[in-house]
């Protein structure tokens, strides 16, 4: 399973908390891509839909730069960010390089971690 992102919009973060469920989300279950998060398809398409998936889990501080890049001036940022340290995610999220869902410096070496490993990679 890829990593690219669904259209996206936001629902309040006390609902995906709380266990709302909302049309079309992945509740219930491990996440697998970055599309599982508790984001709704809907309207928006955030920029990280057109872009490789690995640049996510970057090698290189480069690749990192390159990532939050795609982050810029997305709609969804804050909400993708909250997600994310929410979740304890790791690699790039809401133009943050995260470690365990905190700010980090150290790369993740393009390696994804399992839980969003798809049935190719794992």
């Amino acid at each position: 399973m890829s990593r690219h992102r669904l259209n996206l919009t936001t629902r309040p973060m006390a609902e995906a908390r709380s266990g709302a469920r909302g049309r079309d989300t992945v509740e219930g279950r491990a996440p697998t891509a970055a599309g599982d998060h508790p984001l709704v398809p809907g309207d928006v398409t955030p920029p990280c839909t057109a872009a490789d998936p690995e640049l996510f889990w970057p090698a290189t501080e480069s690749e990192a730069a390159q990532a939050k890049a795609v982050c810029r001036g997305c709609p969804v940022v804050h909400s993708c960010l909250a997600v994310a340290q929410e979740r304890r995610e790791w690699g790039v999220w809401g133009g943050e390089l995260l470690g365990r869902g905190r700010s980090t410096t150290d790369l993740p070496g393009n390696v994804r971690p399992p839980q969003h490993r798809g049935s190719a990679s794992a």
